[in-house]
């Protein structure tokens, strides 16, 4: 085997090792297996969340429940799926506030048989090698199968990321005792401003994404004009073990930002986390920025 091709091996394996690392953090993870989330009943029903800190402040049941019919509407019109972007994933490990090594990945996102898709480009300002193009070629192929196989069930999405995990619903809304506390403006966008904390009973764990979040405390940020929302800063409380325990994930916070591309439709703009990881007997901190740019709308 060449230093060339070696080295090769080496970055990849790398990258798939940040891919689990993002698996276990993201609002927005990188699955190196495709999955499909569980189905959410729109027939579940809000809880009294909690209130406003301020009696100027509108009541945060009227807040949180028109963000959610507002994110329930851009869903059912599949808004999503009218617009191709490139996707850049920055991943750097951190050795105290050093960086030690930065991967960067170039993807093209874009619908594929009902699904969004993200196809890869380029790795570290080259193009894909033989190897590489025949193993996305193959994950592509896959994707196609998987979408096909799903077609035409009720909200049946196959994930490549993240952020489409997360269902911004009452079975999410409910995990949290929260309160607004204010509002603020962002990049001249005026924002209700609502901090939540996990409920301390006990809460379903089904997924991998549910353990982050039952361990996490935040702040929501949601525009006044249209309820969408533009902002989630998250930091979690305790530590999670992954794994059957072999790995933890002792730290995690971070930032998601969403961007208005029309009227009453908001996609994401850039997700931004922080994470001490302990896989085995190693411990890794790294960096992980998900950039959305060139975005534009299909014409069909």
């Amino acid at each position: 085997m060449g230093m060339d091709e070696s080295h090769d091996n080496a970055t990849i394996s790398s990258v798939r090792i940040c891919l689990i690392v993002v698996i276990l953090v993201s609002l927005v993870a990188l699955f190196d297996a495709i999955e499909a989330p569980p189905a959410q009943s729109r027939s579940d029903q809000p809880r009294s969340l909690s209130g406003s800190e301020n009696a100027s402040l509108p009541p945060l049941d009227d807040i949180i429940k028109k963000m959610v019919e507002r994110a329930n509407r851009q869903d059912d019109a599949a808004a999503e799926l009218q617009y191709e972007s490139r996707l850049i994933t920055t991943i750097q490990t951190l050795s105290g506030d050093n960086v030690t090594e930065t991967d960067r990945s170039v993807y093209r996102r874009y619908p594929l048989e009902g699904q969004l898709y993200e196809e890869l480009l380029e790795r570290n300002e080259r193009p894909l090698n033989e190897r590489e193009q025949r193993e996305e070629r193959k994950k592509r192929q896959e994707f196609i199968r998987q979408a096909r196989e799903v077609a035409g069930q009720d909200r049946k999405l196959i994930e490549t990321n993240d952020e489409r995990q997360v269902r911004l619903g009452w079975n999410l809304i409910n995990r949290f005792e929260a309160s607004v506390v204010g509002a603020q403006k962002i990049d001249e966008e005026e924002c209700w401003k609502v901090s939540f904390t996990p409920r301390r009973r006990k809460q379903p764990e089904k997924t991998r994404l549910d353990k982050m979040f039952n361990h996490s405390r935040g702040t929501l940020y949601i525009a006044q004009e249209d309820y969408g929302l533009r902002r989630i800063d998250f930091q979690m409380q305790n530590s999670v073990r992954y794994l059957w325990g072999l790995a933890t994930l002792r730290h995690a916070e971070g930032r998601l930002e969403f961007e208005r591309v029309q009227a009453d439709v908001w996609l994401p703009k850039r997700f931004d986390f922080d994470i001490n990881l302990r896989i085995f007997f190693r411990s890794k901190r790294q960096r992980i920025i998900r950039e959305w740019v060139e975005r534009q709308v299909l014409a069909y």
